[in-house]
């Protein structure tokens, strides 16, 4: 018994059901009944024109909310979700905040087509996250299977990323302000001989090393700070009433670089009206978002470089004052091309919809969205005068600038009805969607100036202008999407579930042939937990069986591959001109230059889907498992075409098949939980399969493609059939002779030297594309204090250490300088780089991605701050890897990700401090 004075708010709580409060009146004897949280099981969940409850999808989708999302510095939206999704790999490997992430979602899906996710912000499919805030960002939802994306037919092959934005509430008048400061230090560099080394090693092989009498770290030289800073702000005011509410927001953010003269200093803005009018029958809502930045991009070639310079060279000529010093041959001064080699961007965007809802009767709405967006680029560099580059060339200075626009709008109609008939509940989906996309660029290059003090400012300057030798070129496209849509959603005792849906889409991309497609899809689903078997089973909250099918497209290639295109007749000379006798003159001729296929139609994924939901022991274990197979069909490669009769000597065709079959688990667990503490765990987990099934186009069967070519040496990678896609392909190390010269085995498994074996003794050596991701975070609450932390990986693949294969070898010393590696590790090595699976390393890794403490502050009646978070981070702290490059996460295009270049940018590790203010 409790001895409670009356008036007293009894809390009542109990895992898996929620709080309820109780004021204790005279009758001191309580019966409370709790109720089941199932918050879960109905989330709202966007599916692409509509919303479903958790426990009504189908189709494989993860959802995540605002306080899912990676709590760290990050710079771009995609870092919030990175090792959340499984199936879903993200990847940045370096710390250039003008460069965004890379995706890829279950698998390699295209060649010459587009391999990221369609992107859809608040309905606008086709936007681009590099233009949010993510303060701005309320939940991400990944439609990860076919029957979940078909409904956005031809871009929806390799899946698609929903992103709603926060929006206008009825309340009091609300400021939020979250801010952060990070500082930042190099994880890893590459590890090059210092002067000592360097004359060292010319004395033990008998070599004359230039020694120029100076000592200097090239490496550290191109870095602007060790420690670099950056700072995020963002300011929001949240307001209004049921009828009209409002969200406004801007933000502010510089990202510190550690390369000199890089940065990305973006500005930005958000605004979001609603209005209710007809009596609650008419809802309109209104978005209007820009974003400003100037950055100056990184020269990655810089850091090669640096790499490979003489480390007894001066930065600056003592024979010369004011003048860098330059060695000569093909080096360049690393510090002066920072120097003397400026680079600036800058960008605005601009976009905005409206969107209107009206309840024509009770279940039936009428919705129409129109939105534009505009986006401007001006890219500018210059080459001083005195840049070596400028001088070797003889261009006495060179400028350039560069200005593209593009601008996008869409109208989107649909009709949706809902009903609810006894047991069965009907939504149906009808609607109408065009897309208009223009883009347009104007180039300019002049060379020859008096002075460096105009910089790109002044182009007409230049002498090359008057001599007729300056450049400048211009360009416009267009595209048009036209498609209509609909969808059925059935569900019979909330327990059997349906969905169909089609998408009859046209695209001005493709042949004349095929401008038009059919993309369908039906998912099914069981809540077995529904079933009288087990609905006195406790510890089942919900168990669910789905499965799909889904057809979809991509058409993300440019715009005029399919048609003949006109332009300047290059004749033997490569002039362009010809002599017209008639007239006395030369003139320039114009005609076709590429060859049409009308028959050219977008690459096509099949995909099968087989998934369970579960959720269980009173929502402490729950997640999902899928199993998928995806077939893509007419992959896209630019293949021979005789001539005659086509007029070029290329042309791109529908030419191949390939596969993809993977297993993902995302599972989410509350180990522990008592009234001041609980223990949160979630993982996601990937693996996935690739195999190209077919390679052939109208003459037959393609033997195979050769991919990435090392300069001076074989191809990279090999694509034919039967194998993986980004498959390393070349010879079989077999060992050193006894002077150092390479040895391999031949197909005969015969030890060989290297100038010995041919063509067919080359054979698969692995696969550069990670197979196997894994993500793992946990999440610690004691009362008001939050600790949690996230590890992720990728596995099974191998990585091309190419600064090794490169510069990790003596036969490039004295005229580069080289890693430790060529005097330690490669000490044997004696001969001249030849590539072969001796370069090939395990790329497995495991980071502790992030680290986050934070503390939640208890304000009371406080008149000014409602809330306020402090917290405390770390990203990338360490990662655990054989790979002896700099980094095991590659930055790269998927159908390449295994090459680690000699051009690179390093990686950060960062430290942030950071606030979430509520004010009153």
């Amino acid at each position: 018994a409790l001895d409670v004075p009356k008036g007293s708010v009894i809390s009542v709580s109990f895992l898996g059901y929620l709080t309820r409060e109780v004021v204790l009146g005279e009758n001191r004897a309580l019966r409370i009944a709790l109720q089941e949280d199932n918050r879960q099981l109905d989330e709202v969940v966007v599916i692409g024109y509509g919303t479903l409850r958790q426990k009504e999808v189908t189709s494989s989708i993860s959802h995540l909310g605002s306080e899912d999302f990676n709590p760290v510095s990050v710079q771009s939206p995609l870092e919030l979700i990175q090792g959340k999704v499984a199936g879903l790999n993200i990847s940045k490997g370096n710390a250039d905040p003008n460069e965004s992430p890379n995706m890829m979602m279950r698998g390699i899906s295209s060649y010459h087509g587009s391999q990221s996710p369609l992107v859809v912000v608040d309905g606008v499919p086709g936007a681009s996250l590099s233009h949010l805030a993510n303060d701005d960002i309320e939940s991400i939802d990944v439609l990860k299977d076919g029957s979940a994306a078909a409904i956005y037919g031809t871009r929806g092959t390799n899946g698609v990323i929903i992103v709603n934005t926060k929006q206008g509430k009825s309340q009091n008048a609300k400021i939020d302000y979250n801010g952060y400061l990070s500082v930042g230090s190099i994880m890893r560099m590459p590890k090059v001989l210092t002067r000592d080394e360097f004359l060292s090693l010319g004395e033990e092989l008998g070599v004359e090393a230039k020694d120029w009498g100076y000592e200097t770290d090239w490496l550290s030289e191109t870095l602007d700070n060790k420690h670099p800073v950056s700072h995020s702000h963002n300011l929001s005011l949240t307001g209004g009433t049921a009828k009209h509410n409002y969200r406004m927001s801007f933000n502010y953010r510089n990202s510190g670089a550690l390369v000199k003269y890089v940065d990305r200093p973006d500005y930005g803005g958000r605004l979001n009206v609603n209005h209710k009018g007809l009596n609650n029958k008419l809802f309109i809502s209104a978005d209007l978002a820009a974003q400003i930045s100037t950055s100056h991009p990184a020269d990655y070639s810089v850091m090669e470089k640096a790499v490979r310079m003489n480390p007894t060279a001066p930065i600056m000529d003592p024979d010369n004052p004011g003048k860098y010093f330059e060695p000569g041959g093909d080096e360049y001064n690393p510090v002066g091309m920072l120097d003397q080699m400026p680079r600036e961007t800058n960008r605005s965007y601009l976009s905005g919809n409206i969107k209107a809802t009206l309840e024509i009767i009770h279940g039936l709405q009428l919705k129409t969205m129109y939105a534009q967006r505009r986006n401007h680029t001006n890219e500018k560099q210059y080459d001083e005068i005195d840049s070596y580059h400028s001088v070797k060339e003889l261009w006495n200075g060179r400028a350039r600038q560069r200005n593209s626009t593009s601008w996008n709008q869409q109208l989107d109609l649909t009709l949706n009805y809902h009903f609810k008939a006894h047991n069965n509940e009907v939504t149906l989906l009808g609607g109408y969607s065009y897309e208009d996309s223009n883009s347009e660029r104007f180039t300019a290059e002049n060379y020859g100036f008096l002075s460096d003090g105009f910089a790109w400012n002044s182009l007409e300057q230049g002498s090359w202008l008057t001599a007729g030798k300056a450049s400048m070129d211009s360009k416009k496209s267009m595209e048009k999407l036209i498609a209509f849509f609909g969808r059925l959603n059935y569900a019979y005792f909330d327990t059997y579930l349906l969905q169909a849906s089609f998408r009859y889409e046209g695209s001005t991309k493709f042949g004349v042939n095929n401008r038009w497609g059919l993309f369908p899809a039906i998912s099914a689903g069981w809540r077995v937990s529904n079933e009288d078997f087990l609905k006195n089973h406790e510890w089942v909250n919900d168990l669910k069986l789905r499965a799909g099918f889904g057809l979809t497209g991509n058409q993300g290639f440019s715009s005029y591959i399919s048609q003949t295109t006109i332009g300047l007749i290059k004749n033997s000379d490569f002039s362009g001109l010809f002599y017209d006798a008639s007239q006395g003159k030369w003139i320039q001729g114009y005609g076709p230059n590429s060859n049409a296929n009308p028959d050219f139609r977008w690459e096509q994924k099949h995909e099968y889907n087989i998934g369970l939901d579960f959720n269980l022991f009173h929502s402490r274990l729950c997640g999902s498992i899928d199993f998928y197979n995806r077939i893509t069909k007419d992959l896209v490669y630019e293949i021979y075409a005789p001539s005659p009769p086509y007029i070029t000597d290329t042309y791109y065709s529908n030419v191949g098949q390939m596969s993809n079959k993977g297993f993902e688990l995302t599972l989410t667990g509350i180990p522990l939980k008592t009234k001041d503490f609980s223990w949160e765990v979630s993982t996601s987990f990937s693996i996935f399969k690739n195999n190209i099934d077919k390679l052939n186009n109208e003459s037959g069967d393609v033997a195979f493609w050769d991919e990435e070519k090392l300069s001076g040496l074989d191809y990279v990678f090999r694509w034919q059939v039967g194998h993986p896609v980004s498959q390393f392909y070349g010879y079989r190390f077999a060992g050193f002779t006894e002077d150092g010269k390479w040895l391999m085995y031949n197909k005969n498994n015969e030890v060989v030297s290297w100038e010995d074996v041919k063509d067919e003794d080359k054979t698969f050596l692995g696969n550069g594309l990670p197979l196997m991701n894994i993500g793992l975070n946990n999440t610690f609450k004691y009362k008001n204090l939050t600790l949690s932390f996230f590890l992720r990986g990728d596995y099974l693949f191998k990585i091309l250490n190419e600064k090794d294969l490169y510069y990790g070898n003596k036969n490039k010393f004295p005229t580069y300088n080289v890693l430790t590696s060529a005097i330690d590790k490669h000490k044997q090595l004696n001969d001249k780089p030849f590539y072969s699976d001796y370069y090939l390393e395990n790329g497995d890794f495991t980071k502790l991605d992030n680290v986050t403490l934070g503390y939640d502050f208890k304000l009371g009646n406080n008149p000014y701050i409602k809330k306020l978070h402090l917290y405390v981070s770390a990203k990338n702290l360490f990662y655990i890897t054989s790979y002896s490059g700099i980094d095991p996460e590659l930055n790269r295009d998927p159908l390449v990700w295994g090459r680690d270049k000699n051009s690179f940018y390093p990686q950060m590790r960062t430290f942030t401090f950071g606030t979430k203010i509520t004010f009153n």
